[in-house]
């Protein structure tokens, strides 16, 4: 090699300089920083992430432990939802029972048939020379944490076969139903039952706008998400109100030009031209919420039912005078739940039983 080559080698600067080679270090060691700080937020977010997950999961084992032992009204009309009740396609029913279904709720056996009425097994049309009795109406009719045999419906068939009838009492009622929803659930499906008579039992939720929405996932199938909403939902009655607030609902709910009222007295009227067209007995009686026995606006929801009834043509009364000297903690099933006690179905199978058959209000003859 001559000295001139050898010095044009000798003379080659190297590929990266000194500041580039500084770079690209810095470079590398800094990605190599943000590396390990990303691993490790992913690291303390996962983390997180599990720590949330592991004590929602004790949460709720501990709440469904508790409600377990220790029974709770707003889980349990849950469970009856999730058990016990399926939606429909018509709207203006929104759900209806399971057929054949069993559950235990409110420390009490629930089963339906393949009507979804509560209770054994009924055949599509009554026995020749039977008189069958259809009662409907909303939780206080399905007799909700009352033993069936002490439901009102069975209750006033006993009272009917100590008197040697040939009767049966079906139970007809749905928990979290209406006016439009009882009626309509009738015509659509119950009337192949071919009742002689229908007792329609109205309540305080007669003229609810009622409107069933399926719930995200959470609701359905956490007891944690429901509790935790309905606190928000009695912290939001509470700040609108309380009892007060409920009872001015009430009020309104009930005027006489009021959206409920007018449904109230639609459906009534479907049910009057019903029992014309098939020569059926129908009877409509007031259940008071027995929390506001004394209070105007039961009186208000008590004569509107039975204003609206006897304008239909059907005989119509109230069971509001029967319970007003009484204390709502005896007519009640248990703290918290304002449904009635096996003791409050009888009596209103009393009642029902004389204005049927003693001339209190006869329903001997289609009206």
């Amino acid at each position: 090699m001559n000295k001139a080559s050898s010095k044009r080698t000798g003379s080659q600067r190297p590929l990266l300089s000194d500041n580039s080679l500084l770079l690209a270090s810095f470079t590398v060691l800094l990605e190599l920083f943000f590396m390990k700080k990303h691993r490790l937020f992913l690291l303390n977010s996962a983390f997180l992430i599990l720590s949330v997950v592991v004590s929602l999961l004790l949460a709720e084992g501990i709440l469904r432990l508790k409600n377990a032992s220790i029974i709770n009204y707003d889980i349990e009309m849950w469970q009856y939802a999730r058990k016990l009740k399926k939606p429909v396609e018509n709207p203006r029913i929104g759900h209806d029972h399971i057929a054949n279904a069993k559950a235990t709720l409110q420390s009490v056996e629930l089963r339906t048939n393949s009507w979804g009425l509560r209770g054994g097994p009924v055949t599509e049309k009554p026995e020749a020379g039977k008189r069958r009795i259809l009662v409907l109406g909303d939780s206080f009719v399905l007799g909700w944490g009352v033993e069936e045999d002490q439901t009102l419906s069975r209750r006033l068939q006993s009272l009917f076969e100590k008197r040697g009838d040939n009767v049966e009492v079906l139970n007809g009622g749905i928990g979290n139903y209406n006016t439009q929803r009882t009626v309509e659930h009738f015509l659509a499906g119950l009337a192949e039952l071919e009742p002689t008579d229908i007792i329609y039992l109205a309540s305080s939720a007669s003229a609810e706008m009622l409107h069933d929405t399926p719930g995200n996932f959470f609701m359905r199938n956490s007891q944690l998400a429901v509790t935790c909403w309905l606190a928000y939902k009695n912290f939001a009655a509470h700040n609108e109100g309380g009892k007060q607030g409920l009872i001015q609902h009430y009020q309104e709910l009930y005027q006489a030009n009021s959206p409920g009222v007018a449904i109230i007295r639609e459906e009534l009227q479907k049910l009057a031209d019903y029992g014309r067209s098939h020569n059926t007995r129908i009877m409509v009686a007031f259940m008071p919420d027995i929390r506001f026995l004394t209070e105007a606006a039961t009186t208000q929801m008590s004569d509107r039912i039975v204003e609206i009834g006897r304008s239909t043509g059907m005989p119509a009364m109230s069971l509001l005078p029967q319970f007003q000297n009484d204390k709502y903690e005896d007519l009640r099933i248990i703290a918290g739940d304002f449904h009635f006690n096996a003791a409050t179905h009888d009596r209103i199978a009393n009642v029902l039983f004389a204005a049927l058959s003693d001339g209190g209000i006869d329903i001997s003859k289609t009206q």
